[in-house]
């Protein structure tokens, strides 16, 4: 069983089912938890709002840290699901939440890119204790989970594909982004971790030598 959710500030529109949705109806936002966490499910499915050039805005993160909640409090899968159309769609009519609610659980079901909610993944030690030593350094991540990376840095921008890391670099105060496009051409670091090296991270550093694949941590 499946339910989707549609977060709003307000109110959040739900629908449940198996392959088709069932039952859709909105609840209110302060109830949303509650209401989600009684019901007889395998996995929540909640929606994404990036904005319609495909960035991360403040309602992505407002529905992640709903989501990120319900993981914590369920112990059930939580997947995220871009619902960028969703709202548009549906604008001005009535029910519009729990419509939006079932082209989410539609998109998902029809196989529609979607991230399940992982704990990050850990990188060595080492690069993590030789970058808290760059305090002041401009440091560039690319794509790597473990926060601990620019928990000690001054100055520090993220790029970051899926959604749920990018929260939780968003939360240590980092400017995050989805796309290296974002970032401009000028725009210099002195240090990048990233989780592989591509040739276009060259044209954000000076020299090779300051880039950094970040490796997983062996225990």
């Amino acid at each position: 069983m499946i339910l989707a959710i549609d977060y709003g500030e307000a109110r959040c529109g739900l629908a449940l089912g198996q392959t088709i949705p069932a039952k859709a109806w909105v609840c209110k936002t302060s109830h949303a938890l509650k209401t989600c966490l009684e019901q007889p499910v395998d996995r929540y499915i909640v929606g994404m709002p990036l904005s319609m050039s495909g960035r991360y805005s403040s309602q992505t993160f407002l529905s992640i840290a709903f989501a990120e909640c319900l993981w914590k409090k369920s112990e059930k899968d939580v997947i995220l699901v871009d619902e960028r159309l969703t709202s548009k769609m549906f604008s001005g009519r009535k029910g519009r939440d729990a419509l939006s609610a079932v082209e989410i659980f539609k998109s998902f079901v029809e196989g529609a890119i979607h991230y399940k909610l992982h704990l990050p993944t850990k990188i060595d030690d080492s690069l993590i204790t030789f970058i808290s030593k760059k305090q002041k350094c401009k440091v560039l991540v690319v794509n790597v989970s473990d926060v601990r990376v620019v928990s000690k840095c001054s100055q520090c921008v993220v790029v970051q594909k899926d959604p749920y890391y990018a929260y939780l670099f968003h939360k240590m105060g980092c400017h995050v982004e989805r796309d290296l496009k974002r970032l401009k051409k000028s725009e210099m670091f002195d240090i990048i971790v990233t989780d592989h090296h591509t040739p276009e991270l060259n044209d954000f550093v000076e020299s090779e030598e300051n880039i950094f694949c970040a490796c997983s941590s062996k225990g």
